[in-house]
């Protein structure tokens, strides 16, 4: 038997944790990309262990994630976590919303208003009257 299964997404991956209360069986952790026809992705997992690190997930994409405990003799699920929606940040829009590395002078001269007028040079004289 499984408790909730938690998961945390990071720029590429994922870490789950869980907890299992039944005999020592051949754990996995089984995930797909949501919406796909694809296998379900296999790792196994030392039944005593109730954390994983899912690594080189898609950015922006979503995955069903499940924890199961298989039978080795039959190959069938004898139990298994809720599958739970893990979705990885889309690394690119995020980076390019963090701003970048250059000088403002650089940005200001790139994006210049016509209607704003240069400073005059500083002579000395704390804008006093003449």
């Amino acid at each position: 038997m499984f408790g909730p299964l938690n998961a945390n997404a990071s720029e590429d991956g994922a870490v789950l944790s869980w907890e299992y209360f039944g005999p020592p069986r051949t754990v996995f952790v089984e995930y797909t990309v949501e919406h796909s026809e694809e296998e379900w992705k296999k790792e196994a997992v030392n039944s005593s262990t109730h954390s994983f690190t899912i690594k080189d997930l898609k950015p922006g994409a979503s995955y069903r994630v499940r924890v199961v405990a298989r039978d080795p003799a039959v190959d069938s699920i004898v139990h298994s976590t809720e599958e739970v929606l893990v979705s990885v940040p889309a690394v690119a829009n995020r980076q390019r919303n963090k701003g970048g590395k250059y000088p403002v002078k650089e940005k200001e001269e790139a994006h210049q208003d016509p209607e704003v007028q240069p400073m005059k040079e500083d002579d000395g004289t704390f804008g006093e009257y003449r």
